[in-house]
């Protein structure tokens, strides 16, 4: 069993580094966040939030519910340093999509 002690002190030390990541976001640079900018494409919205909720405070990031709103994306807010895509998606497979985004 952890002592308060030691649970104030993960607590205090999780804090300092979740602020330290807040201020070094706010210095990147316009070109460097587009280079670390993370897109993430899936047919259903409740995988979207579940990444938003989880990867929301750590990344940059944007979402596309399909294929067809991803190239749109990609096209007009690209580039994008990682594209996470479902695989089996109506319309466009993550194949087609990330060739698509590749070329």
């Amino acid at each position: 069993m952890k002592s308060p002690r030691r649970s104030w002190l993960i607590a205090e030390r999780a804090s300092a580094r979740q602020k330290q990541c807040q201020e070094n976001r706010l210095e990147i640079s316009k070109e460097d966040a587009m280079a670390e900018k993370i897109l993430l494409v899936d047919d259903d919205c409740n995988i979207l939030d579940g990444y938003r909720r989880s990867l929301g405070r750590e990344f940059l990031m944007e979402t596309a519910l399909g294929g067809e709103q991803a190239l749109k994306l990609a096209a007009d807010n690209g580039p994008y340093a990682v594209v996470v895509s479902d695989m089996r998606m109506p319309g466009m497979d993550g194949i087609q999509l990330l060739s698509s985004i590749k070329a």
